[in-house]
Formats: C-alpha cells, sequence, structure tokens
C-alpha cells in the first residue's frame, strides 16, 4: 500500500515520470576529512518528476572500498522534496495536516559503483 501510494500523483507520479536521473557535475575533496568519513562533496543535477535542480552530498571514497577494480563511493544524506515538487503533507504547503503531515526529507542511502 506504501510502495502503490509513493508511485501515484500525490508522491513520485512514476506513472508520468517512470526515470528520474542524477547527473554528477563535480566530485571535490573535503579537506581535513577523517579516515572512514565523507572525504567529497559530489555536486550534480538531480532530475525528479520533470523538475531539475542542483543537488550535492557528501561522499566517502577511497582505496579501502574497492570492488573488483572499481572505484565505489558511500554516501547518506537527505534532500528536500518539496524542491522537486513532491508536496503531499508537507507542512510548509498545508495547514492542519494531523497525523498527515509528512516529513519533507527524503532520506538516501547510496552506493555507486563507477567501473
Amino acid at each position: 500500500m506504501l510502495e502503490s501510494h509513493l508511485k501515484n500523483g500525490d508522491f513520485f507520479d512514476v506513472e508520468n515520470h517512470p526515470m528520474s536521473r542524477f547527473v554528477s557535475i563535480s566530485v571535490d575533496p573535503i579537506p581535513g576529512a577523517a579516515q572512514g568519513t565523507p572525504n567529497y562533496m559530489i555536486h550534480g543535477l538531480l532530475q525528479l518528476k520533470g523538475v531539475e535542480k542542483p543537488l550535492a552530498f557528501p561522499a566517502q571514497i577511497g582505496a579501502s572500498l574497492k570492488a573488483d577494480g572499481a572505484e565505489v563511493a558511500l554516501a547518506n544524506f537527505d534532500f528536500d522534496r518539496t524542491q522537486w515538487n513532491v508536496l503531499y503533507g508537507s507542512g510548509r504547503f498545508y495547514e492542519n495536516l494531523g497525523k498527515h503531515l509528512v516529513s519533507d526529507l527524503v532520506t538516501l542511502d547510496l552506493k555507486i559503483v563507477a567501473r
């Protein structure tokens, strides 16, 4: 039921927008990053629900993460879904939602493998 609701027009409107895309523009080192913590900022453009906006997030990239000769990046971050016109249940756009209030933040856990 939840998955179906997230796919419908209230949220991500998968029928009309079956694909989302992130295009990386730059990957910049984070000066002084401690070992085992995010050491790069990945900057790019996220297209979601027909809206394209800049998005940047910290990631951990390094030799200890390599798999089968591939470069691996790990990231965990939040982004504000309302910036991409996903407004359902947002307290910034609707009043008196009570128990129907939905957080504006979407959390992503990413593992990016580059070969």
